[in-house]
Parts: structure tokens; C-alpha cells; sequence
């Protein structure tokens, strides 16, 4: 049996990253402080995030999906204002190019703000 260990895979020129088109990886994700500083901590293929009020977000994509219903969305919060657990619920205004989202306390479903808030988006890009 054969074994490939590496510290870094690049593009075939030897310093681009590897372009991920067709694998299972996720296509785009984020991770964004909304509960005050909204500062994002991280992304792949966000090109920007909007906070529209309390627990009310957008995210737009830099490259887009195939289709608006094929691709999946999932995320998690820390706990919310309040210090309740978050859930994230997808809009149907979402998108080829954008995601819009509601952070909602799990206890009584009222839109709520977190500390942390991430999203991972697996599906085809255009």
C-alpha cells in the first residue's frame, strides 16, 4: 500500500493553492462575530457580509452556485444575546450569489445576535 504525506499541496505551477471545483469540500464558509465588533474571523468565497438588524445577515458569494436549490447550507452559533443557544435559518430570497440568514435563539425562535456565528455552503459553483 502506498501513502502521500505532505506539508503543503499547490496548483501546478508550484505556488497557487489547488483549485476545488468538483470535490466534496465546501465552496464557500465563513465564520463572523455579530454579536458587537462584526468582525469577520475567516472565509472562503465571501466576497461580503451584510448585517441587516439584529440576527438578520447576508452573505454574497465571490463565485456562484450552479443553481439557487442545489446547494446546502449549514451552521452553528455560540450562544446568543440573552446567552441562549442559536440556530441559523436559510431564507428562500437566497441566491446563486447570495445567502440571506437568520441567527434565532432555540428557545422561543426570536431573532437574536452571536458571538460566533458559522456557515459552511457545499454544492457545485457555476
Amino acid at each position: 500500500m502506498s501513502s502521500i504525506r505532505a506539508n503543503t499541496i499547490s496548483a501546478a505551477n508550484g505556488t497557487d493553492p489547488v483549485t476545488l471545483t468538483k470535490q466534496a469540500a465546501a465552496k464557500a464558509w465563513i465564520v463572523q462575530d455579530t454579536g458587537g465588533t462584526n468582525v469577520t474571523r475567516g472565509s472562503l468565497n465571501i466576497s461580503s457580509f451584510t448585517d441587516d438588524g439584529t440576527g438578520d445577515h447576508k452573505l454574497n458569494y465571490s463565485n456562484s452556485f450552479s443553481g439557487s436549490d442545489n446547494y446546502s447550507v449549514t451552521g452553528s452559533t455560540s450562544t446568543t444575546t440573552g446567552g441562549n443557544p442559536g440556530v441559523i435559518q436559510s431564507n428562500v430570497s437566497s441566491t446563486v450569489s447570495l445567502l440571506d440568514f437568520e441567527v434565532k435563539r432555540s428557545t422561543d425562535g426570536a431573532k437574536s445576535d452571536s458571538n460566533i456565528v458559522g456557515i459552511h455552503i457545499h454544492g457545485d459553483l457555476a
